[in-house]
């Protein structure tokens, strides 16, 4: 317990400035942009189309969301490219990245399963499950 309170107050910005650590670099964002809400820090106008794969960059919009009619933001392996994205259906999630089958709709990204203890995920499926275990592990 003592090793996971030094870890948590370590990686809290907040509490790294109030102990006077830190202060030399600007807090770390997060996903979503480090936004609270990110719906409401978003301003509800989209340049992101369905379906078209879009380079990102540093100046890209962090808190942009894709439109409702295809929710997903997936990471587009499809082509030769780095850091191009697309927005899809859940249906779509694997046909961009095989290891990112499912369409998580709090995040609003297409993800790859985060079972404990997993060493490879079941991509058949569009929920999280594993399909082969780590050491020490055993599936149920």
């Amino acid at each position: 317990d003592e090793f996971e309170s030094t870890t948590e107050h370590a990686m809290d910005p907040v509490a790294l400035n109030e102990a006077g650590e830190g202060q030399d670099k600007p807090p770390r964002i997060m996903s979503g942009g480090g936004y609270q809400d990110q719906e409401a820090a978003w301003s509800g106008n989209t340049t992101l189309v369905c379906g078209q794969t879009s380079k990102v960059s540093s100046s890209t919009s962090k808190v942009e969301l894709c439109p409702s009619s295809c929710p997903f933001y997936a990471q587009d392996r499809t082509d030769k490219d780095f850091c191009t994205f697309q927005c899809v259906v859940v249906q779509d999630c694997a046909k961009l990245n095989p290891k990112t089958q499912i369409g998580d709709l709090d995040l609003g990204v297409c993800r790859s399963c985060v079972v404990e203890g997993c060493s490879i995920c079941d991509t058949s499926v569009m929920d999280d499950r594993c399909a082969k275990c780590q050491a020490g592990y055993y599936l149920k």
